[in-house]
């Protein structure tokens, strides 16, 4: 849309990240020079370079993207020699085409937002079906052999040696340790689940009574 109303080249340059700009497309150069023009042109959110009043040697205008919030890169447009200088209503134009473009990228960058929010709150619920259900499992199975343990103990302990009453109450020891773990672990789950309550907390008298 740019070259047809302003025929030459055009390009953006979107911030890449480490922040610097980086053009688009697979051929397009900028040299240092030209990155400060763009790099001013997005952080002041002005135009700049070629035509304008601020950096005019540049070799290409240089518009920001602007989105409701902040900056989303650079429409850098290098008009053809035989339309240069640039009239006030060509550099309206390039604007006008510059802030649709914004607009655009601004929508792209929403959806992939909210498709990135959707499936991290999908990932969660599934982690913490996943955990609450082998935690539920796990329960049973502890319990069965707390159980049988106790079962044990009850029915032929006095036929037992030392060595194996030693040995049934490690494993009777063990699966109350693991008990623990899954509740701690179905707690977690819930916690999860659970909405976000805000309070004040005392940080000092916390810290008094870890110290």
């Amino acid at each position: 849309a740019c070259a047809d109303a302003v025929p030459g080249s055009a390009e953006v340059l979107l911030p890449g990240p480490g922040g610097d700009l980086i053009s688009s497309t697979t051929d397009g150069t900028v040299d240092a020079s030209e990155r400060a023009v763009a790099r001013w042109a997005f952080e002041q959110r002005r135009r700049a370079g070629l035509g304008t009043d601020t950096l005019p040697g540049a070799s290409a205008l240089y518009i920001p993207l602007v989105g409701a919030h902040s900056p989303l890169g650079v429409l850098g447009v290098r008009p053809a020699p035989e339309l240069l200088p640039l009239a006030p209503d060509q550099l309206d134009l390039v604007e006008a085409l510059a802030h649709q473009a914004a607009s655009g990228f601004e929508r792209v960058q929403n959806a992939r937002a909210a498709e990135q929010a959707r499936v991290a709150a999908e990932s969660e619920r599934l982690r913490n079906t996943l955990l609450s259900s082998v935690s539920h499992d796990l329960r049973a199975r502890v319990r069965a052999i707390e159980g049988f343990a106790r079962a044990l103990e009850e029915d032929a302990g006095a036929r037992l040696s030392d060595v194996d009453r030693d040995n049934l109450r490690r494993v009777l020891a063990s699966t109350t340790r693991m008990s623990d773990l899954i509740d701690a672990l179905l707690a977690l789950s819930h916690i999860s689940r659970a909405p976000l309550a805000r309070s004040t907390v005392d940080l000092s008298a916390i810290a008094i009574s870890v110290f």
